[in-house]
């Protein structure tokens, strides 16, 4: 689920292969600079956007959905 994700833990996904394996890990470093916004903190904005958002995106993860 998206609650509780940080820019630290999205960057250790972003190493594995199998996490999001159709994303152009160039693209998305490349889209934070052309914002000319820092990753960590480009990843924190948007990590928050989502979790505003997380009831209508099925954000919630395992743990929440079942509970």
């Amino acid at each position: 689920g998206i609650h509780g994700l940080t820019p630290k833990s999205v960057k250790k996904k972003l190493k594995q292969p199998s996490f999001a394996a159709a994303v152009n890990r160039d693209d998305v470093r490349g889209g934070a600079e052309r914002l000319g916004a820092d990753f960590d903190v480009h990843v924190a904005f948007v990590i928050a956007a989502l979790e505003a958002r997380a009831d209508e995106l099925g954000l919630h993860g395992r743990a929440a959905a079942t509970g």
